[in-house]
């Protein structure tokens, strides 16, 4: 496994850790912040999704199984996905990480280089990582 897939993972198990080691781990908010950190983190990168198992094969040493369980599952919610195998990603996710990757490499930051492009609104929206669904519906002109 790489190191970068491990760092991945140990992103998950940190934000995890990190929301039931606050001052208020029950708060409904620093939930809603430590959820959508994690979900911006994973919509900004083009890696397959992490399974369980994969998760558990790689820790199982280090975490508790329960705690293990526990992140994967709060990996889940923020991801808006259940997760069974190791599996690619959709093609819009991975066109939404080419595409930011390519304005960052060309010296236009974000978000400032999406507000340049002459695209539809929502598809700007989708680049900058304020939805996850690329729907037909949602690029037809009013």
């Amino acid at each position: 496994m790489s190191k970068s897939r491990l760092h991945r993972m140990l992103q998950i198990l940190y934000v995890f850790g990190h929301r039931l080691c606050s001052v208020s781990p029950t708060d409904p908010y620093h939930t809603s912040n430590a959820l959508e950190a994690l979900r911006l983190v994973w919509s900004s990168i083009p890696d397959h999704f992490v399974c369980h198992k994969e998760m558990n094969d790689a820790y199982e040493d280090m975490f508790p199984a329960e705690i293990i369980s526990r992140a994967h599952s709060f990996y889940e919610e923020a991801i808006r996905q259940t997760v069974s195998c190791r599996e690619p990603r959709p093609l819009s996710q991975f066109c939404r990480s080419m595409m930011r990757k390519s304005l960052v490499d060309n010296k236009c930051w974000l978000p400032d280089g999406i507000k340049r492009l002459k695209l539809p609104p929502r598809f700007k929206s989708f680049l900058n990582l304020r939805t996850d669904n690329l729907h037909p519906e949602n690029f037809q002109a009013p």
